[in-house]
């Protein structure tokens, strides 16, 4: 290692820094989703297992090394074990949460206080899970999920909605793929564009991506990106939008933790480069856990993941660049010692991200955590 090498590792220690961790619910929380408001303000929502298993949200306001939480809200009794939430404007947050029969809530924030509006029902048939929520533009956003059939159809839809003064108003639900199985997300990838992952099992089981245009009341014609077969029996993964049209997609393959760049043109989807992130061994392994990435700041990310060390499982947050299409692991840090069902990240200033996650060795508390440089 070189001086420079040296002097900038010192200077990494000494600027890269995880907040002890706290709680935000002293209960089980074992299903959570956030999203960043502005104004140092962040909107997270939660099962809590410990109250009939009831949906409540809060708010909480960051200043400096600590978080203030308002009130906790109760917003459904709706029994259900997925969450996705996402930020509509500075003070209004579309919550969808369900399994079996999925619904749709806006969450209103004015000041320190919490109003809801009138649930919507997302899809009026029953089984409805696996899905993911994002803003797309002004006053709207999109949505997915799955609709079981049967064993051999279980289908993938997205719809868009329209948030007008205190209503949202679905477009017509458009079919991606008619046999699938487990995890989605959606991303934002430009105005009104839109990407999806999701396993297809109607293609052997092997991981796709696809991109469609929105339009008006029009969600256009999907087009998929090519991944080659090595990597197509990927486990979890997580998306981010780099900048517009540019996107990176982590995988767990093979209990190794790998990144691809991509850039999206017209109706194709290039994949660029390859990088391994975190390397497995004889004794150590990434595992199929929940994970989610985050930005840091310009062309600089981090990504959670479960790794086993050869003696306990661990979480880490892997810190890495983005120059043009190479991607650079920057350095590794532990994020905790404590066995984590599952985390999310979520930048909420420049050079600063926030994690959650559920605390198994904690009371299945709902913890954060908060990076910053």
């Amino acid at each position: 290692m070189s001086i420079i090498q040296w002097l900038l590792m010192s200077l990494k220690s000494l600027v890269e820094i995880f907040w002890a961790s706290a709680v935000f619910n002293a209960a089980g929380t074992y299903e959570f989703d956030m999203t960043y408001l502005e104004d140092d303000k962040v909107f997270i929502a939660f099962k809590d297992s410990w109250d009939s298993s009831y949906w409540k949200c809060v708010v909480g306001t960051i200043s400096w090394n600590s978080i203030t939480y308002w009130a906790e809200y109760t917003f459904s009794a709706f029994t259900s074990t997925e969450i996705g939430c996402t930020k509509i404007d500075t003070n209004k947050v579309a919550i969808l949460h369900g399994t079996w029969t999925t619904k749709v809530i806006v969450a209103s924030i004015s000041w320190t206080v919490v109003t809801f509006w009138t649930a919507v029902e997302v899809n009026a048939e029953a089984s409805d899970y696996w899905y993911s929520i994002i803003k797309v533009d002004t006053n709207k956003f999109a949505l997915t999920y799955t609709h079981y059939y049967n064993s051999n159809a279980i289908r993938w839809y997205v719809i868009v909605w329209t948030v007008s003064w205190t209503t949202i108003t679905a477009w017509t639900k458009y079919q991606f793929s008619w046999k699938c199985w487990g995890w989605t997300q959606i991303i934002e990838v430009a105005t009104n564009k839109i990407m999806v992952a999701y396993v297809d099992n109607n293609n052997s089981g092997r991981f796709s991506c696809q991109v469609a245009e929105i339009t008006w009341l029009v969600v256009g014609t999907y087009w998929s990106i090519v991944i080659p077969e090595w990597a197509q029996y990927a486990g979890w993964w997580s998306l981010i939008k780099a900048t517009d049209n540019n996107v990176i997609i982590t995988f767990n393959i093979s209990a190794e933790l790998w990144a691809l760049t991509a850039s999206v043109s017209w109706t194709t989807i290039t994949p660029w480069n390859w990088t391994k992130l975190v390397a497995s061994s004889a004794s150590s392994s990434v595992t199929s856990d929940f994970y989610s990435v985050a930005k840091i700041t310009t062309n600089k990310y981090m990504i959670s993941v479960r790794f086993y060390n050869g003696t306990i499982y661990t979480w880490i947050a892997v810190i890495f660049t983005v120059s043009w299409s190479t991607v650079v692991v920057w350095t590794t840090e532990e994020l905790t010692t404590s066995r984590l069902e599952r985390c999310r990240n979520m930048q909420v200033a420049d050079n600063k991200v926030m994690t959650i996650y559920h605390d198994y060795d904690n009371s299945h508390y709902g913890t954060w955590k908060m990076y910053t440089e």
